[in-house]
């Protein structure tokens, strides 16, 4: 018995959610043949069309999801009126598209007629609405207007909540929404309040093992890795994965970002076997699953970029920037944010490699799309000009390197403010190049200024906080204040054991240092007993 129209999309949204793409466009395409025969003048059409567009985004093929999209909003207008709900549906999905292709105020504009619509015919507190304000504060966050975004946040949770109820998966998803923007601006204490209250709600509601849990867990894994609590992120990682491999089986494409996410948690404590391991099975499992085009496809091959850059195979990281960066442009366009982050990495190569002139042109084509996509003053601009700024101290251009530098800081301050981690970033920057040049007391401070930021948005034993003290210890070395210096060594070497290990080949750099300092203030036999050490470290990491 052949399936009714309504039954083949309710049939293929279940294969949809479920990861069964082949199984839904069979029976989206069914569903489309029997709306066609009815013609324009039914909108099961537009219904239908509004459906496989979903699918062939989720699939990477955006041009044809904007075509699909287009079609549909254009048939359920003519049939419904310009202020149907289903046309607000359509004008949310066709929103959702431009945001994953970059084009956020496209989004925006969509977002907002989805919202209007929505508040006109079910009034200013439905669900509906509560829908809008989230996906719209979503690319707010992603254009740097995070004011706005919170405001929106807040009232979407609030509605959720007098519809609902404070126990309810809705609002689940309003507090993990919110906990990703506090997030993105350093609050990381209210972020994790509002991710493990939302991770509380769903267990009660739909039980431990639950894939809309899992999420939550990957969420809250991956802001323990921005905080250096790595001791934390693994267990949360391997269960999510577990619980996504019991519900879509092993080759679902959420299970392919949690494999990338444990890739990266690796490659960061040095543990490049397992790192490779994961790496590459995400990486098959969207070649197998995705369209060759598809976006994500690009974030494992930059992923497997970085870990060969890591491990030194230079030759071998090019043509896997590159060919990320083709799928991108083909994909997503060449003036997509996605493409600008992979001509950054591709110039962090060149510099690597001494290729000056390549890496300048390909951060003036980053910068530009940024720039273009966000405006001057965003921080992912800030992020490119620091990188930008290394390049001209290699090119001995310092009046141009320090102008980006504090053009880096000056950007990050006016959008985070004076105490976001992002503004530690720039002043160590900043610190550094003080420091090559001679400015000793401009350095100091910087870099006190650095350590105090990181410490209290990370706490005292992250990598960063590590980092700052190594610098500022190797500043006071040089000016010979060695009691000082020496307490800084000595607390970035046990910070970088306790993130990494003893065995780590950063506590090995940093012991190096340390020797130095030994030797100045004679003390040979402490100092002989750490260079053991540090042979025994690169005995292990196969750097003997």
């Amino acid at each position: 018995m052949r399936k009714s129209w309504k039954k083949l999309i309710e049939s293929g949204q279940e294969a949809f959610d479920n990861g069964q793409y082949d199984l839904a466009r069979s029976d989206f395409e069914q569903a489309l043949a029997i709306a066609e025969k009815s013609g324009k003048n039914d909108s099961r059409l537009g219904t239908s069309l509004d459906h496989m567009g979903r699918l062939e985004e989720k699939l990477g093929r955006y041009q044809e999801a904007e075509e699909l999209f287009k079609k549909a909003l254009a048939i359920l207008q003519a049939n419904l009126g310009d202020e149907h709900l289903d046309v607000a549906q359509t004008l949310n999905n066709l929103g959702a598209l431009y945001h994953s292709m970059g084009q956020f105020r496209q989004a925006e504009e969509l977002y907002e007629r989805s919202i209007a619509i929505c508040k006109k015919e079910l009034g200013e507190d439905d669900p509906l609405v509560a829908v809008g304000y989230n996906n719209l504060a979503n690319t707010l966050v992603r254009q740097g207007n995070f004011e706005r975004a919170e405001e929106l946040l807040d009232q979407a949770l609030s509605i959720r909540e007098q519809s609902f109820g404070p126990l309810h998966s809705h609002v689940a998803q309003s507090l993990i929404d919110l906990a990703g923007l506090y997030e993105e601006q350093g609050s990381f204490e209210r972020s994790e309040s509002l991710y493990l209250n939302a991770l509380s709600i769903r267990e009660s509601l739909l039980g431990p093992d639950h894939p809309d849990v899992a999420e939550i867990l990957n969420n809250l894994a991956g802001l323990y890795y921005t905080q250096g609590r790595y001791n934390k992120v693994e267990p949360l990682l391997k269960r999510s994965l577990s619980i996504w491999e019991r519900a879509f089986g092993s080759e679902h494409p959420l299970l392919a970002t949690n494999l990338n996410n444990l890739s990266i948690l690796y490659l960061t404590l040095g543990k490049f076997d397992k790192a490779e391991k994961y790496c590459m099975r995400a990486l098959e499992i969207r070649e197998k699953v995705l369209d060759p085009m598809h976006p994500e496809l690009a974030i494992s091959l930059n992923n497997l970029a970085s870990l060969r850059r890591e491990q030194g195979q230079l030759d071998g990281t090019e043509p896997l920037i590159r060919r990320a960066l083709a799928i991108e442009e083909e994909s997503l366009g060449a003036d997509h944010p996605e493409v600008a982050t992979t001509l950054n990495n591709l110039a962090l190569l060149y510099i690597e490699q001494d290729k000056y002139a390549d890496a300048e042109g390909l951060y003036q084509r980053s910068l530009a799309i940024l720039e273009g996509s966000f405006g001057e003053n965003h921080p992912h601009v800030a992020a490119v000009l620091d990188n930008q700024a290394e390049l001209y101290e290699h090119l001995r251009q310092y009046q141009k390197a320090e102008e980006l530098h504090r053009r880096a800081l000056t950007i990050r301050e006016r959008v985070f403010g004076d105490d976001h981690p992002d503004v530690g970033e720039s002043l160590n920057n900043l610190a550094a190049f003080h420091f090559k040049h001679g400015h000793d007391e401009e350095a100091d401070g910087l870099y006190r200024r650095s350590l105090s930021i990181w410490e209290a948005a990370f706490g005292e034993e992250h990598p960063k906080v590590a980092d700052a003290c190594s610098n500022l210890a190797l500043l006071l070395e040089m000016n010979e204040e060695y009691e000082e210096s020496e307490k800084f060594y000595r607390r970035a070497i046990t910070i970088l054991e306790t993130c990494f290990g003893s065995e780590d080949p950063q506590v090995a750099t940093c012991l190096e240092n340390y020797v130095q300092l030994l030797r100045k203030t004679e003390r040979h036999e402490e100092a002989d007993e750490l260079c053991q050490r540090v042979e025994r470290i690169n005995e292990c990491n196969g750097n003997s």
